[in-house]
């Protein structure tokens, strides 16, 4: 059985929030509390992590993910090339930073993030 919880701050900061994401957000919620019946009326609770809603959640994150990186892929391969390629006519004059110290930025925070989360 699940305690009903009151947090002002949250109902504040909900206030904030457009109506279509919290239209997705008591939806996706109602949604998981459904297969988590379903699952026990069908008699499947007993096996572990059922319905799987992590899982879905990790599959929602990596679908937007990729729905995200589409758009950009062309000019993503662009800035690679750019960025291991001397002569490579990509113009990054007018950009922050050049593309070379980006990637190597984005290559060392990666390898630093592995390293610490994986000891």
């Amino acid at each position: 059985m699940e305690s009903l919880s009151f947090y002002p701050f949250v109902i504040g900061l909900t206030f904030f929030v457009p109506l279509d994401l919290s239209l997705s957000c008591w939806f996706f919620h109602l949604f998981a509390k459904a297969e988590q019946i379903l699952a026990s009326v069908l008699g499947i609770r007993a096996l572990p992590a059922i319905p799987y809603i992590n899982e879905q959640a990790a599959g929602a994150w990596l679908c937007l993910g990729i729905i995200a990186f589409w758009p950009a892929r062309r000019h993503v391969i662009q800035v690679l090339r750019k960025a291991f390629s001397s002569n490579y006519e990509l113009d990054d004059s007018d950009e922050p930073m050049r593309y070379r110290t980006a990637i190597l930025g984005i290559l060392i925070g990666v390898t630093f993030l592995v390293f610490f989360c994986g000891r």
